[in-house]
C-alpha cells in the first residue's frame, strides 16, 4: 500500500504590528483551523503549539531558516 502524497500550500498574508505580533495572531489562526480538522477526524495534537512555533515565525518569513 503506498502513502498518499502530502499536500502542500502557502499561505500570502499582509503582516501588522510588530513581527513578534503578527506571529501570534498568525498562529491563533493556524490553530483554531487546525484543530477544527483534528476535531473531525477525532485526532489529537499534544505538540500543536511546539509545531506552529516552529514553522511560524518572522525569521522563516525572512528567508532565515
Amino acid at each position: 500500500m503506498t502513502k498518499p502524497k502530502k499536500k502542500s500550500y502557502t499561505i500570502e498574508y499582509i503582516c501588522v504590528g510588530t513581527p513578534e505580533q503578527s506571529d501570534r495572531i498568525l498562529r491563533q489562526i493556524a490553530k483554531c483551523t487546525i484543530q477544527k480538522v483534528l476535531k473531525k477526524h477525532g485526532a489529537v495534537a499534544h505538540n500543536l503549539d511546539e509545531v506552529l512555533e516552529k514553522y511560524i515565525n518572522h525569521k522563516n518569513r525572512e528567508g532565515h531558516v
